[in-house]
């Protein structure tokens, strides 16, 4: 039978005086905002001793837990290398190594050749701790590498313009996001404002100056500017609008009840159609039977007319 250990019990989270707050005149009262204070040292404090407990707790199944992991790793490939897709005279795919988690991005030419690396997410990863990749576009002429970078995890991108032949740096823009090129020497990107949202589009010239050239400005809080090439290198820009769900319901109830709306206009002009039609043909109806009465008046009056006629 397992002995598991002795584990001190957590101690409760500790509360403080409380942050106010008050909203719609009632006031609140929150005893645990000091837990908002990431870099603080009581913070800090109760997140190591909640992960110590965790770990004591968890420490019989150590062995368990390594058992299973390797059961899971062994049913998956080595390697994992993704479908090629063509583009020019390359096709481009991804491979990820053997125990890595992160990808490396390749290209090879086409019908055969040797591989190129491009960019070796792994590889950044472990350089800065973190790494998450945004937008990846090659130029159309397949020298140049535009990809934009989060490393710290918050969202916060960085526009990378690498060589690939030499790896040389042509350009790194902070706050970056979506990324076009626009033809082999230019590339339009969007830049987003204080709230995170992508609202502006510039075009970068490689080599150029460093300000850019802004193209559109989109203060609307409500649309998400975005930027697309076609087959034909014309560039895009999107706007998207950004719904919440209470307006998606509310354009739904919207739409049923104008769809309501039209089905009961319709039921309505194809009634009063119908009763247009029956009083046009009651109407001919009665007009019909007033020239039978008159022809049948006239030809008794002239029936009784030639007989008097006669008799005199």
């Amino acid at each position: 039978m397992r002995r598991w250990p002795r584990v001190p019990r957590l101690r409760a989270l500790p509360r403080a005086g409380g942050c106010g707050q008050r909203v719609h005149g009632v006031e609140h009262h929150d005893e645990f905002a000091w837990l908002g204070d990431a870099a603080s040292h009581a913070v800090s404090a109760q997140l190591a001793a909640e992960k110590q407990y965790t770990q004591l707790h968890l420490q019989p199944l150590a062995s368990a837990e390594m058992e299973l992991y390797g059961q899971m790793a062994s049913s998956i490939p080595a390697e994992n290398e993704s479908a090629p897709e063509p583009l020019g005279s390359y096709e481009y795919y991804t491979r990820t190594p053997a125990r890595r988690d992160l990808p490396r991005f390749c290209r090879r030419r086409r019908g055969g050749g040797g591989e190129e690396l491009l960019l070796d997410l792994g590889a950044l990863a472990d350089r800065y701790g973190f790494a998450s990749l945004g937008a990846f576009a090659v130029s159309p002429n397949h020298r140049m590498l535009a990809y934009t970078l989060d490393t710290s995890g918050a969202e916060e991108w960085t526009l990378w313009v690498v060589e690939l032949a030499t790896g040389a740096t042509h350009a790194r823009i902070a706050n970056a996001h979506g990324v076009e090129w626009l033809g082999d020497e230019r590339l339009v990107y969007t830049r987003a404002n204080q709230r995170g949202r992508p609202s502006t589009a510039l075009l970068h010239a490689i080599g150029g100056a460093v300000r850019a050239e802004v193209l559109l400005e989109e203060d609307d809080e409500e649309w998400v500017l975005e930027v697309a090439a076609t087959k034909g290198i014309t560039l895009t820009l999107t706007l998207t609008l950004t719904l919440t769900l209470t307006l998606a319901l509310t354009l739904t109830l919207a739409l049923t009840l104008t769809l309501t709306l039209t089905l009961t206009l319709t039921l309505t002009l194809t009634l009063a159609l119908a009763l247009t039609l029956t009083l046009s043909l009651t109407l001919s109806l009665s007009l019909t039977l007033t020239l039978t009465l008159t022809l049948t008046l006239t030809l008794t009056l002239t029936r009784w007319a030639r007989p008097r006629a006669a008799a005199s």
